[in-house]
């Protein structure tokens, strides 16, 4: 006679289990591809499996994905007073951000882990990032007294140089094995296309129907590239410049920013700061901005100078700003093109 049929317990289900055993510190794309299988299971469990074993899978999830986060990024001590607070997200087309308020939290202490999503629509699901998932980078990270900020470069992250689509975003913060704050944020960016420059070391993600081209002198005595818009009143100049005296302080980069404008502008003094035109930059570890402006021409630009002292600098220029902007329809919609491909500009390795 056969017995009654009784659902699987949960403890029996390897995928999960396993992977934590199996899983090395620092494999973030193999503890992705867990969580996001778990995240699948979750959405169709019922229907396919029995009601009861879904009710333990939902309950014991959360504790999964600690574990699975632990296996992966293996967690300090705990301390009762160490825990994050006001956890803001931002999106760009180029990369994601977050920042949040520490309480009793040093890096060189303990372990901080954030994990990235994106939500998959056809799925239903959070599929994780894992090219930029993990611990914060310390050469990546600006801190204040009491907050720490972190925009991860998707461009940059992935060997072929992807870039994130339009839709919701997810970060979840874990901090020596606690899941200590998620957040959700949405990007609304519209069509762009990322563009690698091997010789220069950059990359950079513009409005999808921009295109590169090769400059005329005196531009081309240079290491630069450009991408412009359709008619060429927009673009992109991107530069790389050999910096022998291996010079790395703010009035440096400066010189290389101007220097760039120049070939745009002539002679070039810095306009208002760049707040007043973009709506945010992410905080990256020396990286200033700056935006310059001659007749109906305005340019925003971004430099810094890498461990190898080579300088890099990249302008979004406008050849057709009017003397008031904010009197121009189509201004706001330029200048948020603009600003994301400000921001998208990075290096390739």
């Amino acid at each position: 006679m056969k017995g009654k049929r009784t659902a699987p317990q949960l403890a029996s289900v390897p995928p999960y289990k396993k992977a934590t055993n199996l899983v090395g510190c620092g494999q973030a794309d193999l503890i992705g591809d867990a969580i996001t299988d778990l995240h699948v299971v979750l959405r169709y469990c019922r229907g396919v499996i029995p009601e009861p074993y879904c009710r333990q899978l939902e309950a014991e999830a959360p504790k999964l994905k600690v574990a699975l986060a632990a296996a992966a990024w293996p967690p300090g001590v705990w301390l009762q007073d160490s825990n994050i607070s006001n956890l803001d997200l931002i999106a760009f087309p180029s990369g994601l951000g977050w920042s949040a308020q520490l309480h009793n939290v040093h890096l060189d202490r303990d372990v901080l882990a954030v994990i990235w999503y994106a939500r998959d629509g056809d799925w239903d699901v959070w599929r994780v990032l894992p090219a930029i998932s993990g611990p914060p980078d310390p050469e990546n990270v600006s801190e204040t007294a009491d907050r720490i900020y972190q925009f991860r470069s998707h461009l940059k992250a992935r060997q072929e140089h992807t870039c994130l689509a339009d839709g919701k975003y997810r970060a979840e913060v874990y901090l020596n094995g606690q899941q200590v704050g998620e957040s959700v944020t949405s990007l609304q960016a519209g069509p762009f296309a990322p563009s690698s420059f091997s010789d220069l070391n950059l990359a950079i993600r513009s409005p999808a129907d921009w295109h590169s081209v090769q400059p005329s002198p005196p531009a081309a005595l240079d290491l630069v590239r450009s991408n412009l818009a359709p008619g060429g009143q927009r673009g992109a100049m991107l530069f790389t410049y050999y910096n022998p005296q291996l010079e790395s302080d703010e009035t440096t980069e400066e010189r290389f920013m101007r220097k760039s404008a120049s070939y745009l502008l002539g002679e070039t003094t810095p306009a208002s700061p760049p707040e007043t035109a973009c709506a945010a930059y992410p905080k990256e570890p020396g990286v200033r901005y700056a935006r310059y402006r001659h007749g109906n021409t305005a340019v925003l630009a971004k430099s810094w100078i890498a461990d190898n002292g080579f300088a890099y600098v990249g302008l979004v220029f406008d050849h057709a700003v009017q003397a008031d902007p904010v009197e121009e329809p189509s201004f706001t919609a330029r200048m948020f093109e603009n600003c994301n491909a400000l921001v998208s500009i990075t290096n390739m390795y």
